[in-house]
């Protein structure tokens, strides 16, 4: 089972509401400097909006590099679905090129608590962090990052527990790149 990363969903969402802040504030700003004249120094405030936009787009940029330079990344995980205790071999396929890159390869469980209501409230915590070792090797089609990881015994399984939500994340990360994929524990 081929698994790909969240990144293209990121990238668009982050264009997306990058653009929004820019897009809807900008016939605002506009304004600013006849505010100032008029001695309204809170109207500066506005600037915040197309900033933290070009932040989104920036970081979206970012990430559209760095799929150009390693590709989509696939994930194959042999078993697909975990069991606590199980031993899984994986393969993430890499864009060649030149450099060789020293990846760090970790699998995280994380406890999700999301509350809805007059308060909304998010909250993400780390339960375990299990380094994985991982060796890059080159092919004929490009390059292969090679991984054994073993989930403890005790180990959670996916989905709901009472209000809050576990989930098992493999994170990839080098330079220049973040990757991350969701794994299903059984």
């Amino acid at each position: 089972m081929n698994l790909f990363s969240k990144q293209t969903f990121s990238i668009v969402i982050m264009t997306t509401m990058g653009l929004a802040f820019i897009g809807v504030t900008l016939p605002a700003t506009m304004g600013i400097p006849n505010a100032m004249v008029r001695g309204e120094y809170t109207s500066i405030l506005l600037l915040a909006f197309p900033v933290a936009g070009a932040f989104l787009i920036y970081r979206a940029w970012q990430q559209v590099l760095s799929h150009s330079r390693y590709g989509a990344m696939p994930l194959t995980l042999t078993p697909d679905k975990l069991a606590p205790g199980d031993n899984a071999k994986g393969t993430i396929l890499i864009k060649p090129h030149a450099d060789k890159p020293e990846f760090n390869v970790s699998l995280y469980c994380l406890k999700t608590r999301q509350r809805s209501g007059r308060r909304s409230q998010y909250h993400q915590s780390t339960l375990a962090m299990i380094p994985v070792s991982a060796s890059l090797s080159r092919g004929a089609h490009g390059d292969r990052l090679d991984f054994n990881l073993t989930l403890p015994a005790d180990a959670q399984k996916s989905g709901p527990v009472g209000l809050d939500r576990i989930h098992w994340e493999l994170r990839v990360q080098a330079r220049g790149v973040d990757r991350r994929y969701n794994i299903k524990v059984v």
